[in-house]
């Protein structure tokens, strides 16, 4: 089980976009979970890939390094239901690496407003 904490982004409200969503592509809703009453679970398209993540309800606020989100994903299991993503053969043994890929979204991106980051794993 990963943990991830993030700083909750702080800015102006964007017309047609008031909450944003954190998602981890080809993840199913019983592998993801939070504590974060803001946090809503949901199923996220994007045009190449889809998979659970959390809508954030939160409200705009000041800056303030305190204000966080975080979630969990369960990884052995995400990535057991998507075989692809560890060199197919459907294990993460000790020693190797891994991809995971995590995306944010405004929630009407349609594409657009998406920005991504690979984080790259070594099992123990």
């Amino acid at each position: 089980m990963l943990t991830f904490e993030f700083w909750r982004p702080q800015r102006e409200a964007i017309p047609g976009a008031e909450a944003g969503r954190p998602s981890l592509p080809n993840c199913h809703r019983d592998q993801v979970s939070t504590t974060d009453p803001a946090l809503t679970p949901e199923l996220v398209r994007s045009p190449f890939t889809q998979g659970y993540g959390f809508r954030d309800s939160a409200a705009d606020r000041p800056a303030d390094p305190a204000s966080t989100l975080s979630f969990s994903v369960n990884v052995t299991e995400c990535l057991a239901s998507n075989p692809a993503a560890v060199d197919n053969d459907q294990t993460w043994d000790s020693g190797e690496n891994i991809s995971i890929g995590l995306q944010a979204s405004a929630v009407n991106n349609a594409g657009n407003g998406v920005a991504t980051q690979q984080l790259l794993f070594t099992r123990k």
